[in-house]
């Protein structure tokens, strides 16, 4: 399933019967120059724009009226209080540069946790979203592959990532993505950078299983600690 491509994998999943988000809002960034990048978020419960909240971006159908990224559609937990975001920006040419104004305008609209964001790739889109976020390493508190590792072996590049946790979830019995989530686990806990291996028992590639709940759960782990807040 490693060569799948993005769009049909992110077809594929559509197909799985879980209703709209309720609280899931569209919005979009003018460019100035006749383009604009669109983005969908979700708010927690209860939303205040006076608190701090972890955000979390990833790739999704940005279109009103288009079912939520796939790992946070249904059964959230108000208590874990993420704001949400889908983007195309991943995918761009110039990538980089639209994704650093994204965060600008989130960083603007939100009271971002840490003043850094988390970011999440899902199998064959991961590879891309890795080297996005590392060149802008950073502004990233977090970056998690479900399944997804970066494909640079390059200890130089990697290194970039020194302050940046990194989160590898993965089904047991997904043979490629396991043993390259695992190599990339091992390679970065060398190099001397923070990464945490999830390994599902009994999961596939689609860990349908950790839907909602079950996904925040596991991003939790990427929070900043409580010491850390304490010196923000």
């Amino acid at each position: 399933m490693r060569d799948l491509p993005f769009k049909t994998l992110f077809l594929a999943l559509l197909l799985v019967n879980i209703p709209l988000m309720a609280n899931r809002h569209f919005e979009s960034i003018d460019l100035g120059n006749g383009k604009e990048i669109p983005f969908a978020y979700t708010l927690p419960a209860n939303f205040d724009a006076n608190k701090t909240y972890p955000v979390l971006i990833g790739p999704g159908d940005t279109h009103a009226g288009s079912e939520a990224s796939f790992f946070w559609r249904n059964n959230l937990p108000e208590s874990l209080g993420w704001i949400l975001v889908e983007s195309t920006v991943f995918f761009e040419n110039n990538d980089k540069t639209l994704m650093a104004k994204l965060l600008d305008h989130l960083q603007k609209k939100f009271k971002v946790e840490g003043n850094k964001f988390h970011t999440v790739g899902f199998s064959a889109n991961s590879s891309k979203i890795f080297k996005t976020a590392m060149s802008l390493a950073d502004r990233f508190a977090s970056i998690t592959g479900i399944p997804g590792h970066p494909t640079s072996r390059n200890p130089g590049e990697l290194k970039q990532l020194k302050n940046t946790r990194i989160h590898f979830i993965v089904g047991e019995n997904d043979g490629y993505w396991r043993r390259e989530s695992e190599r990339a686990h091992k390679q970065l806990k060398e190099l001397g950078i923070e990464t945490v291996l999830d390994i599902i028992p009994n999961g596939g590639h689609v860990l349908t299983d950790l839907i909602g709940a079950g996904f925040l759960e596991k991003m939790e782990k990427m929070r900043p600690k409580a010491d850390e807040q304490m010196s923000k």
